[in-house]
Formats: C-alpha cells, sequence, structure tokens
C-alpha cells in the first residue's frame, strides 16, 4: 500500500480549498479573530469600490 497515493488527493483537496479562500481577502481571514485583520482585509474590498464610484 503507498501512503503517499491515499494522502495526495486529500492533500490537494485541502490546497484547492485555501487557495479559493485566499482570493478573497474577508473571507480567507475570517477564521482569525483579529480586528485589525478584518480592517485591512476589508479596506483590501472597499477601497477598489469606492475609487471606481469617485470616477
Amino acid at each position: 500500500m503507498n501512503m503517499m497515493g491515499d494522502i495526495k488527493p486529500i492533500c490537494m483537496g485541502m490546497m484547492g480549498a485555501i487557495i479559493k479562500r485566499a482570493i478573497d481577502p474577508v473571507t480567507s481571514m475570517q477564521a482569525i479573530d483579529n480586528a485589525e485583520l478584518y480592517t485591512v482585509a476589508g479596506q483590501v474590498r472597499v477601497l477598489p469600490k469606492q475609487a471606481v464610484a469617485a470616477i
């Protein structure tokens, strides 16, 4: 039995989920209870919208 053969699909699935969450900074920070990180992630999402609205 090849242990890596059994574990690799699970690891690849987990990495895919992590990468998908990392695309959206607010979603990726939801598991971390840190107000400063929420603020920064929220600004990353909001500032581009404000810039477009100002144009």
